[in-house]
């Protein structure tokens, strides 16, 4: 085939043609932190020519074998932005599979993810070429062997939009070479319960799926989340198969800098943390110079103010961990063209299968939405546990395991872990259904999902994190008899590190010095920084245990980290602060798991 540009004829392409033929002068990609803009016909000219360029690093039999399936992945060390769209479609253009990496990870980290995924080539932009550098360097040095890497710097200036606007003859969908679905197509490396990071393995019908996500062309995507994370490859996905104009203002953003965008009239998607919108609320209430939603009046000055500054936000979306419900119930008032829309999914089932929204005219909080799904969300009073109730889509199954798990089985789901078939295994059922991690009960094809299941496993925003590799630190600390560590309820980041430490009473002078800095910075010198306990209960009395003399986990958590308990309103309990606290010690490498969020 033609290796300029001819692209494959399969759905990823397919799609992006059908939307450049009937849209072809529409800008679909604008790039805040470098103001580059492209058409379809403009990204696919750039697309073709880096392909061209990775492709003269292969040898022949290696490009015959990534197009006959062989699994194959490339990195990309380049920020959200216009660049990071053209090294993604110019490695699927190829046949081969794509595996986004954060900008913010260090060489030794970069080298671990290089040689784990056998990457063929490192694509970067310019911002991230000392990093690559560095890498190439530290990868010759430890595996003797060199690895590719190649600049990208889009778009190609040669090209005028007047002249990019056609696609013609040059640019066309190659009917001899249509990629396998089942082959390598995203790849990304999740933080894990031990050890370093796992690769989730999706096949190339991850990106066909995430149509079902049902946006509009018409849209415009102010576009905030990491793509390294699956929730922002999700999004983008859907996007550039949809032909939505997609902002790249990660680099730009934030709260006021969205309110002057959207005052200009059209048609707006913002997805992003719960943290986005508890922000955007307080810029929001600033504006109106009031301090909750209590203080405005319906039908009044300040409501009719707010409502008018959001009107054209068309949809809006949140993820990661439940959004707050005050947070909810605030925008709920004030969105006149879309409701906030808390979505559920997760990395290894590879798409968002369910959603709920807010609806403040059902008792208690209960919230129903129209097809595809239906959900019902409900609020307990004065807490942030929130309960999902949803109607499955077609393409989803359900069922809850003997201990309460929420089991959930779709097309398509990951492939695999990479290079680890006993991960996988241990992940599904003997029917294939993914083991979610979520407690919850099934009615029908209703579901409930009530929380996390059990308490070993913490997780803290996209962190996994193990407990019992916390309690071993833990023991290591003077005068500790014995500890527990818990998920801690947080609206912001969904679960913390929660320790409770037992300190007998002979030692209790000792007590006084087990401030929670103290115990980060002594921690720190054998745990990774998001591994650290962001929350610390003492003791003078035994921990609770059971009849048969196992710690009474569920127990312990109602005595020491009640609901409501990160309200300000137990000074006994010692909280760190995720914003602005400093951290223990300098970073070093896997202190973020290497899926760094910047």
């Amino acid at each position: 085939m033609d290796l300029v540009y001819a692209f494959p004829n399969d759905f990823i392409f397919q799609s992006i043609f059908a939307v450049g033929r009937v849209k072809n002068d529409r800008v679909v990609i604008h790039d805040h932190s470098t103001g580059q803009s492209a058409t379809v016909p403009q990204l696919l000219r750039d697309v073709g020519k880096i392909k061209q360029q990775l492709a003269q690093q292969l040898a022949a039999h290696t490009l015959q074998e990534m197009q006959n399936g062989a699994e194959t992945w490339f990195g990309l060390l380049i920020p959200p932005g216009c660049n990071f769209v053209v090294g993604l479609l110019a490695v699927l253009a190829l046949g081969a599979g794509v595996v986004p990496l954060s900008t913010d990870i260090l060489p030794e980290e970069a080298v671990y993810f290089a040689r784990t995924a056998n990457f063929r080539t490192i694509l970067y932009g310019s911002s991230s070429q000392g990093l690559v550098e560095d890498t190439a360097s530290n990868y010759r040095h430890k595996h003797g062997k060199s690895i590719n890497t190649l600049a990208i710097d889009s778009l190609d200036p040669g090209i005028s939009l007047a002249d990019a606007c056609i696609l013609d003859k040059d640019v066309y969908l190659d009917p001899s070479f249509c990629p396998d679905e089942a082959s390598s197509g995203y790849l990304t490396f999740t933080s894990g319960t031990t050890g370093l990071p796992k690769g989730v393995v999706h096949t190339r019908k991850f990106f066909r799926t995430q149509v079902l996500l049902g946006v509009h062309d018409d849209l415009t995507e102010l576009s905030i989340m990491p793509l390294h994370w699956a929730a922002g490859m999700i999004a983008l996905a859907s996007n550039i198969t949809r032909g939505v104009r997609i902002e790249f203002c990660r680099s730009v953003y934030s709260p006021d800098w969205l309110l002057n965008r959207i005052k200009e009239p059209g048609r707006y998607r913002l997805l992003g943390a719960p943290a986005v919108w508890t922000a955007l609320e307080q810029a929001l209430l600033k504006h109106v110079e009031v301090s909750s939603l209590c203080d405005i009046n319906p039908g009044g000055k300040a409501e009719s103010e707010l409502r008018e500054r959001m009107q054209y936000l068309s949809a809006a979306g949140s993820g990661g961990s439940p959004v707050p419900s005050g947070v909810f119930q605030f925008f709920a008032r004030i969105l006149t063209g879309c409701e906030l829309t808390d979505f559920y999914g997760s990395t290894e089932i590879g798409h968002i299968f369910a959603y709920a929204t807010f609806k403040e005219n059902l008792v208690h909080g209960d919230v129903c939405i129209s097809p595809p799904i239906h959900l019902l969300v409900v609020y307990e009073p004065l807490t942030l546990y929130q309960h999902f109730l949803g109607t499955l889509p077609d393409h989803v199954a359900a069922k809850v395991s003997h201990e309460g798990e929420l089991y959930v089985k779709s097309d398509p789901m990951f492939k695999e872990y990479l290079s680890d078939p006993g991960r996988t295994r241990a992940a599904v059922d003997d029917d294939g259904y993914f083991k979610t991690g979520d407690s919850g009960y099934l009615k029908s094809r209703e579901f409930y999902v009530e929380g996390r299941f059990g308490f070993d496993v913490i997780r803290f925003d996209g962190w996994k994190i193990l407990a019992r590799e916390v309690e071993d630190e833990l023991l290591r600390l003077p005068h500790v008899k014995e500890c527990l560590v818990l998920p801690v309820a947080d609206k912001l980041c969904g679960q913390r590190v929660g320790a409770i430490i037992h300190i007998p009473v002979s030692e209790d002078s000792a007590r006084v010095g087990y401030s929670l800095p103290d115990v980060r910075s002594t921690m720190a010198d054998n745990l990774a920084i998001y591994k650290l306990p962001t929350v610390l209960a003492t003791t003078i009395w035994p921990l609770p245990r059971t009849a048969s003399g196992k710690m009474a986990k569920q127990k312990a958590q109602e005595e020491f980290f009640p609901k409501g308990c990160l309200d300000g309103q137990h000074p006994e309990l010692q909280v760190w602060d995720l914003e602005h606290g400093q951290q223990p010690r300098e970073r070093r490498a896997w202190d973020w798991a290497g899926i760094n969020a910047g």
